[in-house]
């Protein structure tokens, strides 16, 4: 079935191949910002509700962090459906007038509404790269991100609790314990990470193990009203950036209000992230060990069975078929649909005695060591039954391929001849049928497969 957003994609020169090898220089910002408006509106008119996406065994779906392909490759051998995050309408968005006036106040020159070109060249060429995942319905690319944009009114806190209250006491020393606050100092290239944390205007924000989107950067700005009309209740003002640095316990203040709004920020699109995958029947494929931890302290996320395997799939590299292509992989996974359900459940069963151990490296070696047993002995095993079927064919069916060959090429065969051969062959297809689902009962068929085509 596909995607919706192929239906554009593949009529826009956003798809071009030399157009994203150029990085697409011929275009203006302007026709760049048309072409994304008219993408923008496709995807939320075409995206599908979380109701409409039917129900399949086993199901994971990603926040706004993209996937990357080589996880989406190795869990295309255990999960049979990824939604993940639309790269491209992530470039949609607009920013507002009071962005842009921002943006100019701290010294980014960058042309208004200016269209990321590196961002877009690297965000369709992964949608292409996923194309085949995308054509054999195995990853549904979402506008996730469109929930997280910014309101179009932003609003102005002076919190008097310093945002402590956002967060339960235990809550807030935890991200404290993982806070990581740097100072941002302008100089001619523009703000710079000092990589130490002394009295500045400007700060950034991150969380130790968090594999967040983007760090937090704030500004210590002062406003100062312009003009207040006390009727209506609304002021002019004007931001600006002194040059002089603020005094040691209101940077204090600032910088402890500052993280708690950023841990506040975090813990509210990890949960968003992954409402929105249950709301799908999915499980969230949380982007790293700092969000997994946090779903376990504030809402009990728990691992099965099921998502046990699949986290040990896609988070290690595991010497699954190495030189498979995407192409292959779909491709027989559609054909042999049956055999890559026995495959699932198969690795169920092996991995379900790895769940108790806690050491990651000892995880991953113990998994490596299932998988060479299924690619070493399982499959080997396979390759047996497999000759062993040919063995068993009836002579007449070699002959009745080469008959027929032969005659089709030359017209050296007679009708008669022909119906003889097609009946003799019709009863070699069904002992070779008959033998064939032996084999695809076999647990490792479908990696036999895999390993066979991609030879």
């Amino acid at each position: 079935m596909g995607s919706p957003i192929y239906d554009f994609l593949t009529e826009s020169f956003l798809f071009n191949e030399e157009n994203i090898e150029n990085r697409f220089s011929r275009f203006s910002n302007d026709v760049l910002r048309k072409e994304l408006d008219s993408y923008r509106e496709h995807a939320l008119e075409n995206a599908p509700a979380p109701s409409d996406l039917g129900t399949v065994d086993y199901r994971v779906a990603s926040g706004t962090n993209l996937v990357p392909i080589d996880t989406l490759t190795q869990g295309a051998f255990y999960v049979e459906e990824v939604i993940t995050n639309d790269p491209v309408f992530n470039l949609t968005h607009r920013p507002d007038p009071v962005d842009r006036a921002t943006s100019q106040t701290l010294g980014f020159e960058r042309e208004a509404d200016a269209v990321d070109r590196d961002r877009l060249t690297s965000a369709v060429r992964y949608l292409k790269k996923i194309t085949p995942m995308v054509a054999a319905d195995y990853v549904i690319p979402l506008p996730i991100s469109y929930i997280f944009e910014p309101p179009s009114e932003k609003p102005i806190y002076a919190p008097e609790d310093r945002h402590a209250g956002l967060l339960p006491e235990d809550l807030r020393d935890w991200f404290w314990e993982r806070a990581q606050v740097t100072s941002l100092k302008k100089d001619e290239r523009g703000w710079i990470d000092e990589g130490n944390l002394e009295i500045s205007r400007g700060i950034r924000v991150d969380f130790e193990g968090c594999n967040f989107d983007k760090s937090f950067i704030y500004h210590l700005q002062e406003i100062v009203p312009v003009e207040v009309d006390e009727e209506s209740g609304k002021a002019r003002v004007r931001v600006t950036i002194p040059e002089s640095l603020p005094d040691k316990d209101y940077f204090i203040a600032w910088v402890e209000q500052s993280v708690n709004a950023s841990s506040y920020k975090v813990l509210q699109k990890i949960q968003t992230e992954a409402a929105l995958a249950y709301d799908c029947g999915a499980s969230y494929l949380a982007p790293d060990s700092f969000s997994f931890s946090l779903l376990q302290q504030t809402v009990g996320a728990e691992e099965n069975i099921p998502t046990h395997t699949a986290n040990t799939v896609m988070s290690f590299d595991l010497p699954l078929i190495q030189n498979a292509s995407i192409e292959t992989i779909m491709s027989i996974r559609q054909e042999e649909g049956e055999a890559f359900q026995s495959f699932r459940t198969e690795l169920e069963s092996l991995f379900k005695e790895l769940r108790t151990i806690e050491d990651e490296s000892e995880l991953q070696k113990e998994a490596e060591n299932k998988i060479h047993e299924i690619k070493e002995v399982e499959v080997r095993n396979v390759e047996q039954e497999i000759n062993s079927i040919k063995r068993k064919l009836p002579f007449e069916a070699t002959v009745t391929a080469l008959s027929l060959a032969s005659g089709f090429v030359t017209g050296g065969i007679s009708t008669v001849a022909a119906i003889a051969a097609l009946t003799s062959g019709a009863k070699a297809g069904h002992t070779l049928q008959k033998h064939r689902s032996e084999a695809l009962k076999h647990p490792a068929y479908f990696l036999w497969k895999v390993q066979k085509a991609s030879q």
